[in-house]
């Protein structure tokens, strides 16, 4: 996988998610922050997000910074994100995790619940 082609965020198609924020890095020294979210549907725990985004990216290091949940979705229009992962705690900057789905979704309203 190379690390330019690996897109910042990549969210289910569903309402209402789990989430975790990553630095994944290359063997060259670049790195990337990147946000992965499924539905609660289709994932119980932020460790099976970890396992997928380690798949995604094999061949480059991937360390889990925080996670929480996000409530709405892209299509919807809005999204909330709140709480955090029980496995990876919170991630240290919450507002840059929004500014990343704000980048990512322009058209949608994008608030932190605290």
């Amino acid at each position: 996988m190379n690390l330019k082609k690996l897109p910042e965020v990549s969210i289910d198609p569903r309402e209402n998610y789990l989430f975790i924020v990553a630095e994944v890095c290359d063997n060259k020294g670049g790195k990337k922050l990147v946000l992965r979210a499924k539905s609660f549907r289709s994932c119980e725990y932020h460790s099976e997000l970890r396992e997928a985004l380690c798949e995604e990216t094999r061949g480059l290091r991937v360390a889990v910074v925080g996670g929480g949940l996000l409530f709405g979705s892209p299509q919807a229009g809005s999204m909330t994100i709140s709480s955090d992962s029980n496995e990876f705690g919170k991630e240290p900057n919450r507002e840059l995790t929004a500014q990343m789905l704000r980048s990512a979704f322009p058209e949608a309203k994008v608030t932190i619940k605290n």
